[in-house]
């Protein structure tokens, strides 16, 4: 009895998963569905993240893209921050790069596609409900139109068994990144009685909070000193009140992102993997400037 070459047999698998996928589908314009199992995707919450993500294990029938879309804290998958075409069959530990001119959420989701267009083209439809809608730059084509073309939505989400072939998982970034004009804070100075810091001129693109911190090496940041939260937009004149007075000890202010309950400043300088207000970096440079006596 002849035997079948198993790379002939895991072949036909696939072609038969194929024929099954594109015929079958969970709704109108929704989904393309295959057997319970024939595909899923694996991955843990992602820590330290700069730039891009690691999806552990990816099994898939077909030909097809794995995106990453932002989850704006309503449970819902929203902005699309980076993509990867992935072979049919299985892939291990894939990196997905995120798009560096948006800002890195605290969630996010990965859901594997079908490539039933164009080759090597995404062409999939992200909804208008962009919940980054509100920043300034942030309302790109990605975010409110689509991918490949309005309303393109040939590259369709699988559907194994009856559930969508998706991961929604935590991200803590190093940074919130956004655009270089989009975070910005002047050099300032302490008031002569040093209870306070003026900042000239701060840009914030959104809700945001200015920390003022002991400055302990260059780049980084120790004990906070004083915190002020301001609303999106130009701000002159910026005035933020110091709980401690210290002398002539090097000082910062930083833009952090208000990302953790509203009202509270959820930033430790001992505590960076806890912490969810995280600085801004904008253009690939912190959000932060030195802080000068007032007779400077």
């Amino acid at each position: 009895m002849r035997r079948v070459p198993i790379a002939v047999v895991l072949a036909a698998e696939i072609l038969v998963l194929s024929i099954l996928a594109f015929s079958a589908s969970s709704g109108p314009g929704y989904g393309v569905a295959v057997r319970s199992g024939a595909a899923s995707i694996s991955m843990t919450d992602q820590r330290n993240v700069v730039g891009a993500i690691t999806v552990q294990d990816v099994v898939t029938p077909v030909n097809g893209w794995l995106v990453v879309q932002a989850d704006w804290n309503r449970g819902v998958p929203d902005d699309l921050l980076g993509k990867r075409w992935i072979p049919a069959g299985e892939s291990h530990d894939v990196t997905i790069g995120l798009d560096p001119t948006l800002p890195t959420p605290r969630r996010v989701f990965v859901t594997l596609l079908v490539d039933r267009g164009q080759p090597d083209v995404l062409e999939f439809n992200i909804p208008d409900n962009s919940g980054m809608a509100g920043i300034p730059g942030l309302d790109s084509a990605i975010g409110t139109g689509g991918v490949g073309g309005a309303g393109a939505t040939k590259d369709k989400p699988l559907i194994a068994g009856s559930a969508l072939v998706s991961a929604h998982v935590d991200v803590v970034p190093l940074s919130f990144a956004v655009g270089p004009t989009q975070a910005v804070i002047s050099e300032s100075t302490r008031t002569a009685n040093a209870d306070s810091v003026v900042i000239p001129r701060v840009v914030a693109p959104a809700q945001s909070w200015i920390a003022v911190s002991l400055e302990v090496t260059q780049g980084q940041t120790g004990g906070v000193l004083g915190t002020k939260l301001v609303p999106a937009g130009e701000h002159r004149d910026v005035v933020v009140p110091l709980s401690v007075q210290l002398g002539p000890s090097p000082v910062v202010a930083t833009l952090h992102a208000d990302l953790g309950k509203q009202g509270r400043f959820d930033f430790s300088p001992a505590d960076l993997a806890s912490s969810i207000d995280l600085p801004y970096v904008a253009g690939g440079r912190t959000a932060s400037a030195p802080v000068h006596f007032a007779d400077e």
